[in-house]
């Protein structure tokens, strides 16, 4: 899990604020169906209880979001990439960070990773549109 995929599709893949110079840092952005398929074999878009289970073991919000950033004791090194809209002027980047799983919330809504670097802190949240552009990290299955 300690890179952002950044292996291209033909759709539903987007490179942060349409720049591909920005994937080597960032990776691409996928949306919800296309992070479903993406990890390679072996690998598998974490769900909601593998990205909780990860953030209980650092404490609290702010605890977390101290371990994952980068330069954080995690070796996570979560950069701030921010997410993909169907407006490519609405990214921006170093405030947050999205990261999906693989938990539906409903059938428009998906659970994803907030690294939220306005107020120092990370936590689970849902997304209300599972077409908006999100990281990837992938877990090894065991």
């Amino acid at each position: 899990m300690a890179e952002n995929l950044a292996y291209k599709v033909s759709g539903g893949c987007w490179a942060y604020a349409n720049d591909e110079s920005n994937v080597a840092e960032y990776g691409y952005l996928y949306d919800w169906e296309t992070a479903q398929k993406i990890c390679p074999s072996g690998w598998r878009l974490p769900t909601k209880k593998d990205f909780q289970a990860i953030l209980d073991n650092f404490g609290d919000d702010r605890e977390a979001y101290n371990a994952i950033i980068p330069g954080g004791s995690s070796g996570l090194s979560v950069p701030f990439g921010h997410w993909h809209d169907m407006d490519p002027n609405a990214d921006t980047e170093g405030d947050y960070a999205y990261y999906w799983s693989s938990s539906e919330s409903d059938t428009n809504s998906a659970w994803n990773l907030d690294v939220d670097g306005e107020n120092d802190m990370t936590y689970m949240d849902y997304t209300k549109s599972k077409n908006f552009g999100f990281s990837v990290r992938c877990l090894k299955d065991s």
